[in-house]
């Protein structure tokens, strides 16, 4: 892959994780101690932050250096395959509704990345306890 190649797909995804955060170029700036016009930069794909730059981001982000430097699958989510999870879990509505849930849930996404991708089978047993657990809490 080009160089140019390269600094877009960063760009990208630091856009995604500054979006996700919720935080500006000049919060980021502060938050690693580059200058703004350097952030900008880099979410310009004008250049390609340094390894030392591109770890304080993955600190500050709390991802992997890979999740900034390699192209992001959109359609995939720390639950496996999003299209695939849709397919198995369109027949039982509660379910699909609480894998809806799910995803959009960050404390739920931080702990399935710790656990690694789930297949469809596992994920619709996952979901099945916890709606259980929903309805026992009811």
């Amino acid at each position: 892959m080009s160089d140019l190649g390269n600094r877009q797909i960063m760009a990208e995804n630091i856009k995604y994780f500054m979006k996700k955060k919720g935080v500006s170029r000049k919060e980021l700036s502060g938050a690693i101690s580059v200058p703004y016009t350097t952030v900008s930069d880099w979410i310009n794909g004008k250049t390609y932050p340094r390894i030392d730059k591109i770890e304080l981001m993955s600190n500050f982000f709390n991802v992997e250096k890979k999740d900034l430097v390699e192209r992001r699958n959109p359609k995939a989510t720390q639950f496996g395959d999003h299209d695939e999870n849709m397919k198995e879990l369109r027949g039982d509505s509660k379910l699909l509704n609480k894998y809806l849930e799910l995803i959009q849930d960050e404390q739920v996404g931080v702990l399935f990345d710790k656990v690694g991708k789930l297949t469809p089978k596992q994920l619709k047993a996952v979901l099945a306890v916890i709606d259980a657990i929903d309805k026992e809490e009811e």
